[in-house]
């Protein structure tokens, strides 16, 4: 039998965050799910005093729409660097998906918007990458999103509904290898999902 999945929750935005992740975790393992409360403590005798009663109604309420926002799964979305290789990010964002039964959503940015009739993508390159995967993850939905200018607002706006979105961290750049790119970063500071940094050479 699956080994439970807990998850503490504190009523912010990033511990309810937490929780819908630990929830999604709990399910694909065929696992319950722990979700922890502390209600906060009074120096007095009485254990129902309206504070504590009020707590209770917040914590119940929030896991009964824990439990509905559970049922409504949305896209794995992947972000896709212009030059850096795709495999391993895109095993990870190909498995996610299939483990969520959902459509993968995948986005790539060009920095400026090319000159004449160019392509801001090549095409036939991502479409060799993406081969491998989707021969081995042939149920996998793939949604393909091309734009130009800055990555990470682009990465915002077509993570809003997911459930995961992965992107990628070069470890062979001349820097600590503590350091991660400005996309990453910003990604990791603002999105609304969970945030998967899955490392390439």
């Amino acid at each position: 039998m699956a080994q439970p999945v807990s998850v503490g929750v504190d009523g912010s935005p990033e511990s309810l965050a937490a929780a819908m992740w630990a929830g999604r975790e709990a399910t694909l393992r065929d696992g319950s799910l722990r979700i922890v409360y502390a209600l906060e403590w009074r120096t007095s005798d009485q254990q129902f005093s309206p504070g504590l009663s009020a707590q209770r109604e917040w914590a119940e309420s929030r896991f009964e729409a824990l439990a509905e926002e559970l049922l409504d799964s949305g896209p794995v979305v992947a972000g896709l660097g212009h030059h850096d290789p795709h495999g391993p990010l895109l095993d990870f964002a190909f498995e996610a998906a299939a483990l969520r039964s959902t459509v993968l959503r995948l986005v790539r940015t060009a920095g400026r918007t090319p000159a004449g009739d160019r392509e801001p993508h090549d095409a036939s390159a991502l479409a060799a990458s993406l081969r491998p995967c989707r021969a081995l993850w042939p149920a996998v939905e793939v949604e393909e999103w091309f734009s130009t200018g800055p990555a990470v607002p682009h990465l915002l706006e077509a993570s809003d509904d997911a459930q995961l979105l992965v992107v990628g961290r070069r470890e062979n750049r001349p820097f600590p290898v503590t350091r991660i790119g400005p996309v990453t970063h910003g990604v990791l500071h603002h999105a609304r999902c969970p945030v998967a940094v899955i490392p390439s050479s």
